[in-house]
């Protein structure tokens, strides 16, 4: 079963995700913040990591970049609230940095877009 390691600052966000993917074909695991991300990338070995742009110990750029380091295949996925121009140019030309969804997100598009990057199906 794939995993998807979701990693944000916000409590409220998290279970947001929780929320919306807990009937998922792929199993969802949670981070709070950076810290606690770096921490459990080595043991969670994502196929898909969902994480916040900004946080406040570390960026999701940055947390890419280790998730790359310890599997290469690891689809990077940031989310971010962040419209600015300049940012949406960081992200988008950063190798570690598979796609950029904006938040808010839709509940069904997040789902679809899990499972066409997890390979897995309804």
């Amino acid at each position: 079963m794939p995993t998807v390691l979701a990693v944000d600052d916000e409590q409220a966000i998290l279970r947001a995700l929780q929320r919306a993917l807990r009937r998922e074909s792929f199993e969802l695991v949670t981070a709070h913040g950076y810290a606690n991300a770096v921490a459990c990338l080595p043991e969670v070995r994502p196929d898909v990591l969902l994480t916040d742009f900004r946080m406040p110990e570390g960026t999701g750029l940055s947390l890419a970049k280790r998730a790359k380091e310890l599997d290469p295949k690891v689809r990077c996925v940031l989310l971010t609230g962040c419209s600015d121009e300049e940012s949406g140019r960081q992200l988008i030309s950063s190798p570690e940095v598979d796609h950029v969804l904006l938040k808010p997100w839709r509940n069904d598009d997040l789902r679809v877009f899990l499972r066409e990057l997890t390979g897995v199906s309804e």
